[in-house]
């Protein structure tokens, strides 16, 4: 994923997607960058949601990437768990419509109102529908690839999710330009998230583990309740991807990868289940070299 910005919080590698940091200029010039302010907020709120659950089931964030409508995080723990996914992927949209929820309930009450009010409605109701969108990287795509990869595998999953977010975004962009084409009607957030889901969904469509990179999480559902697995070493030069690596590894067993430069050199190693973690991630045709800097 193309980014601009890297820094640590707290332990946690945080990049930032270059669609973020455009995003966030354009509304600092454009004079909305109150606006923005409240976007943002949302956005923490529904991340920290998922956050909250991700620890919940004993799991652990390495690294988040922060995109335009919401954020990647790359998770210890999450390999095997279809089920764990859903549970994480749908606490975010809950969150928006809790806030939803109290919104409407305050005003109905008398407190709030005004147009800083009803942007905060707004916001929190576009996030929780957007992202119940089933397609990826929306959580409603993660919410269906993890009843999906019970019976077709997490890379399928993932391809088939990944389409439908083309072709959400496809639809989304067509009914706003429809929309301010034939009725002037102007509508800035439908047309912004269809750009964004199609240009992200592509990307991750880049990423997505192709049928022999399932072997990494088949392997793990084959062995367990089993004795302890044999180790199985594997060597490879750092620019090879957890893809390529993939195809080498044998059908029992746990992987150390020793990762070498073109001279034979040691750089380090890496485990089947950093592997794994890339793989969910998105991150299945990074290089390996990447991947032992993230460690």
């Amino acid at each position: 994923m193309p980014t601009t910005l890297r820094f640590e919080l707290g332990g946690t590698r945080v990049t930032v997607h270059l669609l973020s940091l455009s995003a966030m200029v354009w509304a600092v010039f454009a004079g909305w960058w109150r606006e923005m302010l409240l976007v943002l907020g949302a956005l923490a709120t529904h991340e920290m949601a998922h956050y909250l659950a991700l620890t919940g089931y004993g799991m652990t964030v390495t690294q988040i990437e922060l995109l335009p409508l919401g954020a990647r995080m790359e998770i210890v723990g999450m390999s095997g768990r279809p089920d764990a996914e859903t549970g994480i992927a749908v606490a975010g949209p809950v969150n928006n419509f809790i806030l939803l929820a109290l919104g409407l309930l305050l005003a109905s009450v008398g407190v709030g109102g005004g147009y800083w009010w009803d942007l905060f409605l707004q916001i929190n109701l576009a996030l929780a529908m957007l992202n119940l969108l089933p397609a990826l990287p929306f959580d409603g795509g993660r919410i269906v690839r993890g009843y999906l990869a019970e019976t077709v595998g997490v890379a399928e999953a993932s391809r088939l999710m990944t389409n439908w977010g083309v072709v959400w975004g496809i639809i989304l962009t067509g009914i706003s330009a429809y929309l301010a084409l034939c009725h002037h009607i102007y509508l800035w957030w439908p047309a912004g998230a269809g750009v964004i889901l199609v240009i992200t969904a592509i990307e991750y469509s880049a990423d997505i583990p192709a049928n022999s990179l399932g072997n990494l999480f088949r392997r793990e559902e084959r062995m367990r309740g089993r004795p302890p697995p044999p180790i199985e070493h594997v060597s490879a030069y750092e620019h090879e991807t957890p893809h390529a690596v993939s195809r080498r590894l044998g059908s029992c067993g746990f992987a150390i990868i020793w990762v070498l430069d073109e001279d034979l050199h040691l750089l380090g190693t890496l485990t089947e289940e950093e592997l794994r973690r890339a793989v969910t991630a998105g991150r299945a045709s990074s290089q390996l070299e990447d991947l032992l800097r993230r460690q």
